[in-house]
């Protein structure tokens, strides 16, 4: 099934009014967020574009108490006269809903990034970092983010990496009977383009990673979590009240 992006749509829109018009309607249109099936899979798409959209990265209001909740992310958002347009759980956190590894949000961090080996899925190596730097986005297998000596404005680590140069993880296996409700993040090679993924339905790894190489077209991906995961979307008439979350990721802008 073919994705049409909200950035396609608006370059078909340009055909028929004047620049200025145009522009603003770019300037103004809401992320593309949808829902598609892949390999018999349901699953939410929504698309941030570096050049049009404001991502952010949250985890504490004002007072630095954990926010928990798209419900009190949005009235913290409110209160800087901002609106949540979507989001998702951004990356595994611990019993107090800190974040397991490295966590920059407005160009400060606050959890350093993990490099070690450990349990769980975090640990499953290789792992990485969905950061954007220079306003450029990216994600990176977590030993490369530390060797380039990253400085990232907004960063998340996660694990395990779903794809790494368009390879699936080595460890996945095509047929693994572990299937969970997953959600994860990639980004196109223009480093501008991310997509953010909610299966609907139970998948494994290797099936996660194929929607993000065969269908979104992102050559690195990282899961981001898996039972808990969950996602705020109006355009798609979701707005879920499970589990606290610990970070959460989403497009914003203005009330009006």
């Amino acid at each position: 099934m073919k994705i049409i992006t909200t950035s396609a749509l608006a370059a078909l829109t340009l055909l028929s009014v004047s620049p200025a018009r145009a522009a603003a309607r770019v300037a103004a249109r809401a992320p593309d967020c949808q829902q598609i099936t892949f390999e018999l899979n349901r699953y939410i798409i929504c698309t941030a574009n570096l050049k049009t959209d404001r991502l952010e990265l949250h985890l504490k209001d004002d007072k630095q108490q954990v926010l928990g909740s798209f419900s009190a992310l949005q009235q913290h958002l409110t209160k800087r006269g901002r609106k949540l347009v979507f989001a998702f759980n951004a990356g595994m956190y611990h019993p107090a809903r800190n974040p397991v590894g490295l966590f920059v949000s407005e160009g400060k961090q606050t959890a350093s990034i993990k490099i070690g080996y450990g349990t769980g899925n975090f640990s499953l190596k290789p792992n990485g970092v969905f950061y954007i730097q220079n306003n450029k986005a990216a994600v990176e297998e977590t030993g490369t983010f530390v060797s380039n000596n990253r400085k990232p404005n907004l960063a998340t680590q996660s694990g395990p990496m779903l794809l790494i140069n368009n390879n699936i993880h080595p460890k996945f296996q095509r047929d693994s009977s572990s299937r969970k409700i997953r959600n994860g993040v990639g980004v196109r090679q223009d480093g501008k383009t991310i997509l953010f993924a909610l299966a609907l339905n139970p998948v494994n790894f290797h099936t996660f990673a194929r929607l993000f190489r065969d269908q979104l077209k992102t050559p690195n991906a990282l899961y981001l979590d898996g039972t808990i995961s969950q996602i705020h979307s109006p355009h798609v008439g979701r707005s879920d009240t499970g589990t606290h979350m610990g970070p959460m990721i989403g497009v914003t802008a203005p009330l009006n």
